[in-house]
């Protein structure tokens, strides 16, 4: 759907860690040893991925590695209409953490609310905008995800992973992580960053 860059990395996302969420009603069945009916995996399950927009809410135009077009992605997904599927970006939604990029940014939130985006990783661009910022933007859109984003008391800025519904039961774990190579002028006040693995390695056995 777009041309990814190697700068943005949404490795939970991107390898999907997709499984089957046991829920409470089936932890109950196996306690008292009933046969506890799991919700039946799809045949497919299609993901639309994207990532790098950088503030393109139109297309760029670009010669090579298009990006943005907010209303053309949202006629994409709605004409492919599959059952089972995912809406994720891996990040870098924004340009930068100026005031007209952050202006940017909150309209292509909006409009990935309106299209239903499952989950929305912090990339190295939002990095950039701090800890304050960040923390602002959550507020208006929940579906942010991150699991080595830390603020500097040490406690994540943003859930680590989301647990998605799709038809017929079936759940899917989407987990969000940044490439932590950043230089420590490319991290916004009041971050730090853990190494991406670990914080995987942390968050698969739950």
């Amino acid at each position: 759907m777009l041309h990814i860059t190697s700068k943005t990395l949404l490795v939970a996302i991107v390898a999907l860690c997709a499984f089957a969420c046991g829920d409470k009603e089936e932890t109950v069945a196996r306690e008292s040893g009933t046969a506890a009916i799991p919700a039946a995996a799809p045949d497919k399950l299609s993901i639309f991925y994207t990532a790098d927009t950088r503030g393109h809410i139109n297309p760029c135009n670009c010669s090579a590695g298009m990006a943005g077009g907010i209303a053309r992605r949202a006629a994409f997904v709605a004409e492919q209409a599959p059952s089972h599927y995912l809406l994720v970006d891996a990040g870098d939604i924004t340009a930068g953490p100026r005031e007209w990029e952050m202006l940017e940014l909150e309209y292509i939130l909006k409009g990935y609310a309106g299209m239903g985006y499952h989950a929305v990783n912090v990339g190295h661009r939002e990095i950039q905008i701090g800890a304050e910022g960040l923390a602002s933007l959550g507020e208006q859109f929940p579906n942010f995800v991150s699991a080595n984003v830390r603020r500097a008391d040490g406690d994540l800025l943003f859930d680590s992973y989301r647990v998605v519904t799709l038809a017929g039961g079936y759940r899917v774990g989407i987990i969000g992580v940044a490439d932590n190579t950043l230089q420590a002028d490319e991290i916004g006040e009041g971050l730090s960053l853990d190494a991406p693995s670990q914080a995987i390695a942390r968050l698969l056995p739950e």
